[in-house]
């Protein structure tokens, strides 16, 4: 989206104060609206930001009158606006310590219940069971489970 008219006629008129028959005289025998239209295409980068072109007005070059491109680098130049935070809010200290609370006692729950699905022996006990019920095991696999349950000492 170019930049409004209205904006382009006024970055013209205050061109004009400010350079005079320099200025326009660039375009003489040009038709002045192709000439704004070519400034608004130009500037259209600035349309959400007319601090940027207001900072471009007051920062003009001494010497001679600015192009279009030379224009837009001055407002190129523009420092960004920065929004100030606001801080964050702040949890109430009992609401963090009741969570944490919850959270705590979970975990605690968790990790009993875990505990409790958790045999680092369940295989030798199985195996013990195959035994028992008359499956055939190797000397091997019923010396390891009777070691691992206790039932021996290791060799």
């Amino acid at each position: 989206m170019s930049l409004p008219a209205k904006w382009v006629d006024a970055i013209f008129d205050r061109l004009s104060i400010a350079f005079g028959r320099d200025f326009l005289g660039r375009w003489e025998g040009m038709p002045i609206a192709k000439v704004k239209a070519d400034w608004a295409e130009c500037l259209k980068g600035f349309v959400d930001r007319p601090q940027a072109i207001a900072f471009g007005l007051a920062n003009l070059p001494d010497s001679k009158p600015p192009t279009a491109q030379e224009f837009r680098a001055v407002c190129r130049q523009a420092p960004t606006v920065s929004h100030v935070l606001l801080p964050s809010p702040r949890a109430e200290e009992s609401l963090v310590a009741e969570q944490l609370r919850k959270i705590a006692s979970e975990a605690l729950r968790f990790s009993k219940e875990a505990q409790a699905e958790l045999d680092n022996l369940r295989w030798a006990k199985r195996l013990k069971a195959a035994h028992e019920q008359g499956e055939r095991l190797s000397l091997v696999q019923i010396e390891c489970y009777q070691t691992a349950l206790g039932e021996r000492k290791a060799a």
